[in-house]
């Protein structure tokens, strides 16, 4: 049974729903920015927020061992990093912000912008 166990599917397989996720980490850690719904983007950002705290506060190699096993690319990782954390230093939480665009012509889903609240 399922009982208080919410998550969001997605309507699709539980491996599809993986790899959509890890395909949005690494979007947002190569790009810095990426439009998308809302849903996705809080699922997003409760992926990427522990992520940053790890690399923030973990011993280096660690955190590179745990990223790496979370994102795709390796040049994500290093974007990680080299260019976010050093931004992100002195924060204590609330790495990412969501900025609400409207909704999209096709289905009216709430559409937003991710990016990180350097």
């Amino acid at each position: 049974m399922r009982h208080r166990r919410k998550r969001a599917d997605f309507n699709r397989e539980n491996d599809h729903r993986k790899l959509m996720i890890r395909n949005l980490v690494t979007s947002l850690l190569l790009h810095g920015k990426i439009e998308t719904t809302a849903r996705r983007a809080s699922v997003l950002a409760q992926h990427v927020e522990p992520m940053i705290q790890k690399a923030l506060t973990k011993d280096k190699m660690n955190a590179i061992r745990y990223v790496n096993a979370r994102v795709f690319s390796k040049e994500a990782s290093i974007r990680l990093f080299d260019e976010i954390v050093p931004k992100l230093q002195g924060k204590n939480g609330g790495y990412t912000r969501t900025v609400k665009l409207g909704n999209r012509a096709g289905d009216n889903a709430s559409k937003v912008l991710i990016e990180f609240a350097y």
